[in-house]
C-alpha cells in the first residue's frame, strides 16, 4: 500500500507510476477487487482504482492510496 496525505500529481499518480514502470511485476489493485471494503471507502475510489479524497468534495484532508501487488511467480 502506498499512501500519501497529499494531492499533488507527481507524489501520488506520478511515484506510483514510476515504480510500476520499473516494477513490472507489480500491478495497481483497484479497489473493486478489494474484499470487504465498506460502501464509504469504496466511494472515495478514482478511475484508476486508487483512493482519493478532497477537501471540498468530501469535507476531509487530502489523502491517496494505491494498492500494488506482486504478480505470482510462474511455475517452472
Amino acid at each position: 500500500l502506498y499512501s500519501t496525505c497529499s494531492s499533488e500529481p507527481e507524489e501520488n499518480d506520478g511515484v506510483v507510476g514510476a515504480f510500476l514502470a520499473a516494477h513490472p511485476e507489480f500491478r495497481r489493485v483497484p479497489l473493486d477487487e478489494v474484499a470487504g471494503l465498506a460502501p464509504a471507502i469504496r466511494a472515495l475510489g478514482d478511475a484508476r482504482g486508487a483512493l482519493r479524497t478532497s477537501p471540498p468534495r468530501h469535507r476531509l484532508e487530502a489523502f491517496f492510496a494505491a494498492l500494488l501487488e506482486r504478480a505470482a511467480a510462474a511455475a517452472g
